[in-house]
Protein backbone atom coordinates (compact mmCIF):
# COMPACT_ATOMS: atom_id res chain seq x y z
CA UNK A 1 0.00 0.00 0.00
CA UNK A 2 1.04 3.59 -0.54
CA UNK A 3 2.10 5.60 2.23
CA UNK A 4 -0.27 8.60 2.92
CA UNK A 5 1.75 11.29 3.26
CA UNK A 6 -22.77 25.07 16.23
CA UNK A 7 -24.88 27.57 15.36
CA UNK A 8 -27.84 27.47 12.74
CA UNK A 9 -29.59 24.66 11.02
CA UNK A 10 -26.52 25.08 7.83
CA UNK A 11 -24.26 24.93 9.73
CA UNK A 12 -25.67 21.46 11.65
CA UNK A 13 -26.00 20.28 8.09
CA UNK A 14 -22.89 20.96 6.91
CA UNK A 15 -20.41 21.42 10.19
CA UNK A 16 -18.14 24.22 10.76
CA UNK A 17 -14.64 24.44 10.17
CA UNK A 18 -14.22 24.02 14.20
CA UNK A 19 -15.60 20.63 14.40
CA UNK A 20 -12.45 18.34 14.59
CA UNK A 21 -13.95 15.09 14.27
CA UNK A 22 -15.23 13.33 11.19
CA UNK A 23 -16.88 10.12 10.81
CA UNK A 24 -16.28 8.86 6.78
CA UNK A 25 -18.65 6.52 4.78
CA UNK A 26 -17.33 3.95 2.40
CA UNK A 27 -17.88 6.36 -0.14
CA UNK A 28 -15.78 9.19 0.90
CA UNK A 29 -13.12 7.02 2.04
CA UNK A 30 -13.48 5.63 -1.81
CA UNK A 31 -12.87 9.28 -2.93
CA UNK A 32 -9.79 9.44 -0.21
CA UNK A 33 -8.01 6.83 -1.42
CA UNK A 34 -8.28 8.61 -4.94
CA UNK A 35 -6.79 11.91 -3.67
CA UNK A 36 -3.54 11.69 -2.90
CA UNK A 37 -3.07 14.99 -1.89
CA UNK A 38 -5.90 15.03 0.72
CA UNK A 39 -5.06 11.99 2.04
CA UNK A 40 -1.11 13.19 2.14
CA UNK A 41 -2.49 15.77 4.34
CA UNK A 42 -5.08 14.34 6.74
CA UNK A 43 -1.80 11.74 7.73
CA UNK A 44 0.11 15.00 8.68
CA UNK A 45 -2.86 16.42 10.55
CA UNK A 46 -2.74 15.83 14.33
CA UNK A 47 -6.04 18.29 15.13
CA UNK A 48 -8.14 16.15 13.64
CA UNK A 49 -9.92 12.89 14.62
CA UNK A 50 -11.25 10.81 11.35
CA UNK A 51 -13.59 7.95 12.39
CA UNK A 52 -15.18 4.92 10.57
CA UNK A 53 -18.08 2.79 12.01
CA UNK A 54 -18.37 -1.18 12.25
CA UNK A 55 -20.97 -1.02 9.29
CA UNK A 56 -18.04 1.12 7.00
CA UNK A 57 -15.37 -1.63 8.07
CA UNK A 58 -17.94 -3.96 6.98
CA UNK A 59 -18.82 -2.45 3.69
CA UNK A 60 -14.84 -2.09 2.97
CA UNK A 61 -14.40 -5.45 3.70
CA UNK A 62 -17.04 -6.34 0.70
CA UNK A 63 -15.40 -4.23 -2.08
CA UNK A 64 -15.61 -7.25 -4.68
CA UNK A 65 -11.89 -5.96 -6.40
CA UNK A 66 -9.44 -7.57 -3.94
CA UNK A 67 -6.63 -5.24 -4.64
CA UNK A 68 -8.97 -2.24 -3.78
CA UNK A 69 -10.11 -3.76 -0.94
CA UNK A 70 -6.79 -3.90 0.65
CA UNK A 71 -5.95 -0.98 -0.13
CA UNK A 72 -9.56 0.56 1.52
CA UNK A 73 -9.31 -1.69 4.34
CA UNK A 74 -5.64 -0.50 4.74
CA UNK A 75 -6.12 3.05 4.53
CA UNK A 76 -9.10 3.00 7.08
CA UNK A 77 -6.39 1.37 9.61
CA UNK A 78 -3.84 3.86 8.97
CA UNK A 79 -6.04 7.22 9.15
CA UNK A 80 -8.54 5.80 11.05
CA UNK A 81 -10.52 5.25 14.13
CA UNK A 82 -13.46 2.97 14.83
CA UNK A 83 -16.52 3.68 16.88
CA UNK A 84 -19.29 1.92 18.47
CA UNK A 85 -22.25 2.47 16.00
CA UNK A 86 -25.90 1.59 17.58
CA UNK A 87 -27.48 -1.53 16.82
CA UNK A 88 -29.64 -0.32 13.61
CA UNK A 89 -33.65 -1.10 13.60
CA UNK A 90 -35.20 -4.27 13.06
CA UNK A 91 -37.70 -4.18 10.04
CA UNK A 92 -35.43 -1.52 7.88
CA UNK A 93 -34.17 -2.66 4.53
CA UNK A 94 -30.84 -3.09 4.75
CA UNK A 95 -29.77 -0.31 3.04
CA UNK A 96 -31.50 2.20 5.36
CA UNK A 97 -30.21 0.39 8.26
CA UNK A 98 -27.15 0.70 7.52
CA UNK A 99 -26.93 4.17 6.18
CA UNK A 100 -28.95 4.64 9.95
CA UNK A 101 -26.32 3.34 11.55
CA UNK A 102 -23.39 5.23 10.21
CA UNK A 103 -25.49 8.59 10.92
CA UNK A 104 -26.27 7.36 14.93
CA UNK A 105 -22.37 6.69 14.76
CA UNK A 106 -21.72 10.10 13.60
CA UNK A 107 -23.95 11.37 15.91
CA UNK A 108 -22.87 9.05 18.89
CA UNK A 109 -19.07 10.35 18.56
CA UNK A 110 -20.00 13.62 18.47
CA UNK A 111 -18.47 13.87 14.57
CA UNK A 112 -19.65 15.16 11.20
CA UNK A 113 -20.30 12.41 9.06
CA UNK A 114 -18.58 12.70 5.23
CA UNK A 115 -20.20 10.94 2.43
CA UNK A 116 -21.18 11.60 -0.65
CA UNK A 117 -24.12 9.44 -1.37
CA UNK A 118 -26.81 12.26 -1.39
CA UNK A 119 -29.97 10.14 0.16
CA UNK A 120 -27.69 9.56 3.43
CA UNK A 121 -27.41 13.33 3.20
CA UNK A 122 -30.58 13.79 2.50
CA UNK A 123 -31.30 11.57 6.12
CA UNK A 124 -28.66 13.70 8.17
CA UNK A 125 -30.55 16.62 7.20
CA UNK A 126 -33.97 15.92 7.68
CA UNK A 127 -32.58 14.43 11.27
CA UNK A 128 -30.38 17.54 11.70
CA UNK A 129 -27.09 15.70 11.89
CA UNK A 130 -24.22 17.41 10.94
CA UNK A 131 -22.61 15.94 7.46
CA UNK A 132 -21.29 17.39 4.41
CA UNK A 133 -19.86 15.93 1.00
CA UNK A 134 -16.66 14.62 0.67
CA UNK A 135 -16.21 17.41 -1.66
CA UNK A 136 -16.92 20.06 0.48
CA UNK A 137 -14.63 18.08 3.57
CA UNK A 138 -11.59 18.52 1.28
CA UNK A 139 -12.34 22.27 0.21
CA UNK A 140 -12.91 23.93 3.84
CA UNK A 141 -11.00 20.96 5.69
CA UNK A 142 -8.40 19.65 4.31
CA UNK A 143 -7.24 22.82 1.48
CA UNK A 144 -8.27 25.41 3.94
CA UNK A 145 -6.19 24.41 6.56
CA UNK A 146 -3.60 23.44 4.36
CA UNK A 147 -3.39 27.14 2.34
CA UNK A 148 -4.15 28.83 6.03
CA UNK A 149 -0.36 27.05 6.86
CA UNK A 150 1.59 28.73 3.99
Amino acid sequence: MKRRGKGDAAARREGSTRDTRFLFDACALDRLLDDGEAAGELAERRDLRLLVAPVVAEQLAATPDAARRAELLALAEELFARVAAPTPEPGRPAGDAADLAIMEAARAAKAVLVTDDRKLLEIASRAEAKAMAWREFRRRVVLGRASRDK
